[in-house]
């Protein structure tokens, strides 16, 4: 039997760079004073987090970096990183990088890009019309 969204739908989702975290089920809580003892209802809500400079930042950290894009269609969120030149040292450091947010950011679906600037404005390396950028080194 194929499931419906409707069945099951996401706990998080991306919305014009946006991460939004749909709020939990109520869970009872017994609270007890010296007087007396009650249960209530809690609710966990959390506000919109500027999801894509968090992640932008976190890669920008290594200094090699000049910028990060980012795009999102459908579940899917696109991160192009630039760096000035190609160097294994730092693809391994931004693939350690890039597991971590992977690992900390379930079930957001990622794509990740490298791309090496070689000179040029980092702004004309990215070709994907829907790109926008969340980082720039000055």
């Amino acid at each position: 039997m194929k499931a419906d969204i409707t069945d099951n739908p996401p706990n998080c989702w991306i919305s014009d760079g946006q991460l939004t975290v749909a709020p939990q089920a109520p869970v009872e809580s017994i609270v007890q004073s010296s007087r007396q003892v009650k249960t209530v209802q809690s609710v966990y809500t959390s506000p919109q987090l500027d999801f894509r400079h968090r992640i932008a930042f976190d890669l920008a950290s290594i200094p090699e970096v000049e910028a990060v894009f980012t795009s999102e269609y459908g579940r899917v969120f696109f991160v192009w990183t630039v760096v000035k030149e190609r160097s294994q040292e730092v693809y391994q450091q931004l693939y350690k990088k890039e597991q971590e947010l992977i690992e900390a950011n379930q079930p957001v679906q990622f794509d990740f890009t490298i791309l090496a600037s070689r000179g040029y404005d980092p702004k004309t390396v990215i070709t994907d019309p829907l790109a926008q950028i969340a980082y720039a080194r000055s």
